[in-house]
């Protein structure tokens, strides 16, 4: 093909590198990589051909737009910006590959082959919670994963061969010695267009000598070629990508048309000749108000221009070499504000501005919500030991993840001196520079839901982890108890001069110190240390737990106790050290069955306070505990209760394997712990009817009858075991009973499916107050006249009275029951209400609702 037949080569860069006007001599090398380049776009624009069949949502990346980059890299550089042949070929074929990978057939089984990567598994996941369709969701992980996988790609383009049915290999560059001399260079910089600048800077050379077949004097310098591709590629935003035709034809919808029309309305970029070294960017039209998102996206893509070549001149005038000078433009005319620029990005009928959503008092907002406001102002301690652990727990089970057999584990110090200090350590994942710096500090923002997590461990989105933490605000919450606050991490893979240390040293700051390299002391993956307030922990180096019953009292124990409660269910080791510096291994793991005994006598705080029972009903209840699992999985080590209402703290709701609070859970249904999710950041629980895993906790609870009837039942636990049943949702009729006190002074214990026998002589009455929905349980109403009072002998959603027109709307509560099992044998229920028959012990009035047949 002759010189001439193609726009790019009237270019200048073109001209004066591979070209005519080239004064670098050496007429057959020039040639040689004159044709080779040729035949290289040849190949690629069959390649790049299939972009938009396989992905139709980008804007056109054909041969068209790689053609282009050679006249907006000429504009960008200037006249007589340095390019010897051997730069030009490898801009040329960087420029030609560095999109070249964003269709299928770029990879090694086409489709099928990507749709195997980690990358894709990992978009796969991301998109999963939000599309119904499957083709839909696969799509989307498609699009997705070749963006984050094209960069890459194309730097193994020059080295990949494709063949067919016997017929002989192709190269997209034939030219053996210069495929194997500077074909892995090529695709480096084609890959750099996705880097920072930074790293164009640490990770490409400055300067690359030339192969044995070319003249000496052709040296390369990577890094300016790749600064030449990423400001050229950034500034090709014009029509050309996407033209006019196609642009009506593919009927764009959301944020995919915002694009296609930004780029639509941009004209060519040229010099502005007002503010020379300066890019003009305009619209051939005008934006209205309904363009507006599209405007912001031209907007947004100027500024970027203008960042690209600000960032690119920097990183070249520190090279300080002749032939490596600064881009004659300087940057873009307007982008300074939204207001100038739309003089030249035209709008009518509405005006752009600075006004956009921000905080003022970032500070402010996150003492707000992430301290006191959410959490409230007691067991603040409790709070933010359990949000670091959380987090160590979440970096643990992700390394576990990565790192087959590895266990980990989680470290809690408490030191005393002038300021007593807590640290929570971890042996995890860790932490990068861009983590700790990023993420961490993003109020709102969880690492685990973010693009960085797949960038920093391909593969762990898509796996079976599931992280506890989800709201990113957890952190924030040592500052409640903290003066001083110290983040020290590196990643689990690097060394230990790779640590960041992050000092918040006057309580919370959104301007931390940052210090880099080896810390003393520091061998695991992240620590946090808290220097806490006055006054958060007593002198004798206890904490303060509040009783759960009315009117008793709070009580002291010392971290191990608060520790082995607070880590209940969770699925990671947890030792504490302190004083002497001996580690005490306080909870090996998720608990297991066998160890039931001393675990629940632990988290229970039973050294502390009496449970309450006997020690043959409290024996009774540990042989009863089982493991409740979804799969592999443990979500509770628990027994049904036959108990009263609330002994101590034996039972608990745990997130993560976390207790959300150090008081009792209030639930005297179970004994041992449940874990559930989070209903918000504030760890409140689902119920357990609405608990995502009620089928496994229902067979759970079948489980726990069958092993009270092998046990043995008592008339008095019997009438325990409806309020335990019911909540979890199994019909307690066949087994549990019910007290009722006759006005002649009799007390029977009755069954409740026998309930008829009680009805032919005696109706019933159960008292309510100001709660008409709830049995009133707090009262010394001893009978009613002329009926069978029912005596509760615990609160429960058992003594629910909810009616919807006349009839009970609780399935679980007594009165539906013994309705549903008078309508079963044809029996028709009256129900009917006494008014005043006496007051509890507030002074309210007293009501009965009554049944009778």
């Amino acid at each position: 093909m002759a010189s001439g037949n193609l726009a790019f080569e009237t270019t200048i860069l073109w001209q004066r590198s591979l070209g005519n006007e080239s004064t670098y001599g050496h007429s057959s090398a020039l040639e040689r990589l004159r044709t080779e380049l040729r035949s290289f776009r040849d190949r690629v624009s069959v390649l790049v051909e299939r972009v938009s069949n396989d992905i139709p949502e980008l804007t056109v990346h054909d041969v068209t737009h790689l053609d282009a980059l050679w006249e907006t890299a000429s504009l960008l550089v200037g006249r007589s910006y340095p390019l010897n042949p051997l730069e030009g070929f490898i801009l040329g074929g960087a420029i030609l590959l560095h999109d070249a990978a964003l269709c299928f057939e770029a990879y090694e089984g086409g489709l099928s082959g990507i749709r195997e990567t980690l990358e894709w598994k990992d978009s796969y996941a991301a998109v999963s919670d939000g599309e119904d369709n499957e083709d839909a969701r696969k799509h989307s992980a498609d699009f997705q994963a070749i963006r984050l996988l094209h960069a890459g790609q194309a730097s193994q383009l020059c080295s990949r061969s494709w063949k067919n049915n016997g017929a002989p290999e192709h190269f997209l560059i034939s030219d053996e010695h210069l495929r194997a001399h500077v074909g892995e260079l090529i695709g480096q910089i084609a890959a750099s267009h996705h880097w920072s600048i930074e790293e164009v800077q640490s990770l490409l050379p400055r300067f690359v000598n030339s192969p044995s077949e070319f003249p000496s004097e052709w040296r390369v310098c990577p890094q300016k070629i790749a600064c030449i591709l990423r400001c050229a590629d950034a500034a090709h935003i014009d029509g050309r990508r996407s033209p006019d035709f196609l642009y009506v034809l593919l009927n764009r919808n959301g944020v995919s048309l915002d694009h296609w029309k930004a780029q639509n309305w941009i004209g060519r970029p040229s010099t502005d000749p007002t503010e020379p070294g300066h890019l003009l960017i305009t619209s051939t039209r005008s934006f209205n108000e309904s363009d507006f998102e599209a405007w912001w996206v031209a907007y947004d893509a100027a500024r970027l221009i203008d960042r690209e070549i600000r960032a690119s001149n920097a990183l070249l005038s520190e090279l300080s070499v002749h032939e490596v000078p600064p881009f004659a433009c300087k940057g873009v005319s307007g982008v300074d504000s939204p207001r100038l620029m739309s003089t030249y990005l035209r709008v009518s009928g509405w005006q752009p501005c600075n006004a956009e959503l921000h905080v003022g008092n970032v500070e402010g907002l996150v003492r707000q919500l992430g301290g006191e406001q959410l959490y409230g102002n007691t067991d603040q301690l409790w709070v933010a030991l359990r949000e670091l652990i959380q987090n160590a727990r979440d970096a643990i089970a992700a390394r576990r993840v990565l790192q087959r057999d590895y266990v980990g584990s989680v470290t809690v110090r408490l030191k005393s001196g002038e300021h007593y200090e807590l640290e929570v350590e971890d042996d995890g994942l860790g932490m990068s520079e861009r983590v700790s710096t990023s993420v961490l500090l993003d109020f709102g923002s969880s690492f685990w839901s973010t693009e960085l997590v797949r960038s920093e461990f391909p593969g762990l989105r898509a796996s079976t982890y599931k992280p506890v933490g989800k709201f990113g605000i957890g952190f924030y919450s040592v500052f409640m108890v903290a003066e001083a606050v110290s983040v020290v991490s590196r990643r689990w893979d690097c060394g230990l001069d790779d640590c960041r240390e992050l000092k918040f040293k006057n309580q919370l700051s959104l301007r931390p110190l940052m210090c880099s390299g080896k810390v003393p002391g520091f061998t695991t993956s992240t620590r946090v240390t808290l220097m806490l307030k006055d006054g958060v922990i007593s002198e004798e180096m206890k904490f303060k737990v509040r009783a759960s019953v009315a009117g008793a009292q709070e009580f002291f124990v010392p971290l191990g106790a608060i520790l082995q409660r607070l880590v209940a269910g969770l699925d990671v080791p947890v030792s504490l050290e302190q004083g002497d510096g001996a580690k005490i291994l306080l909870h090996s793991g998720t608990p297991a069955e066998e160890d039931a005994d001393d675990w629940l006598r632990k988290i229970s705080f039973s050294e502390f306070m009496n449970v309450g029972e006997s020690a043959e009903k409290f024996n009774a209840h540990v042989a009863r505990i089982r493991a409740i699992h979804v799969g592999d999985v443990q979500i509770g080590l628990a027994a049904l209760s036959l108990m009263h209402a609330d002994r101590g703290f034996l039972s608990l709701f745990t997130v993560g394997g976390l207790a959300a609070y150090p008081r009792a859970s209030g639930h005297g249904s179970f004994v041992g712990y449940i874990d559930s999710p989070p209903l918000t950041a504030k760890r409140n629980q689902v119920a357990l009817k609405d608990h995502p895993n009620r089928q496994e906790i229902l067979h759970w609870a079948v489980e726990q009858l069958d092993l009270i009837r092998t046990q043995g039942l008592d008339p008095l636990d019997a009438c325990f075991l409806p309020h335990a049943l019911s909540e979890f949702g199994v019909d307690p009729r066949y087994d549990g009973m019910i007290l009722l006190a006759f006005d002649d002074g009799r007390h029977e214990i009755v069954k409740i499916n026998e309930i008829q026998t009680v009805l032919r002589t005696n109706p019933l009455a159960f008292l309510t107050s100001d709660l008409p929905d709830h049995v009133d349980p707090n009262n010394e109403v001893r009978s009613v006249p002329g009926h069978a009072l029912y005596r509760p002998v615990k609160n429960s959603s058992f003594n629910t009275l909810r009616f919807e027109n006349s009839v009970p709307a609780h399935e679980n509560s007594l009165v539906y029951l013994l309705h549903n099992t008078l309508v079963v044998a044809g029996i028709v229920p009256k129900w009917g209400v006494i008014d005043d028959v006496g007051k509890n012990m507030f002074g309210q009035k007293l009501n009965a609702r009554t049944l009778s047949i």
